[in-house]
């Protein structure tokens, strides 16, 4: 019946733009929706919910996981002005526990704050390094 009532008006619109007056019949059909069918998730779906989306927050580490230390290296402020030598400290951490030769590279780009290294050993991501052989960087965005 919706299809019935785009045509209809579709086919009103084209007789409204020449100079004839178009009656517009709209029909609207009762009945209810077809029922949908209750969501089941298939088997892989466990992999990517079995953590909580964390807000405001990092994520626990109930098993004490010893976190990777802090690295740095030398960024040059400003890229795009060759004679500017100013430059300054970009923090960052790798995770290489899981990483299988030929196996991609993870890259978490953090946020406009501090990072937490309770990331490299704990989220969503791991689990996805963990069942892809990746290497996992963390990037502080500062």
């Amino acid at each position: 019946m919706l299809a019935y009532a785009t045509l209809l008006l579709l086919a009103s619109l084209v007789a409204a733009t020449t100079t004839e007056m178009a009656t517009v019949e709209i029909v609207v059909d009762p009945s209810p929706p077809p029922p949908t069918r209750p969501f089941k998730p298939h088997p892989s779906h466990r992999l990517f919910n079995r953590h909580r989306l964390f807000v405001g927050g990092a994520p626990p580490n109930p098993e004490n996981k010893p976190l990777p230390p802090d690295q740095w290296f030398v960024q040059r402020l400003d890229h795009f002005q060759p004679t500017d030598e100013r430059v300054w400290k970009q923090r960052y951490w790798i995770n290489e526990e899981f990483y299988r030769p030929g196996g991609p590279v993870f890259l978490m780009i953090g946020g406009e704050g501090k990072e937490n290294p309770i990331w490299m050993v704990e989220g969503t991501w791991i689990e996805y390094a963990k069942a892809f052989g990746a290497k996992c960087f963390m990037l502080e965005h500062r």
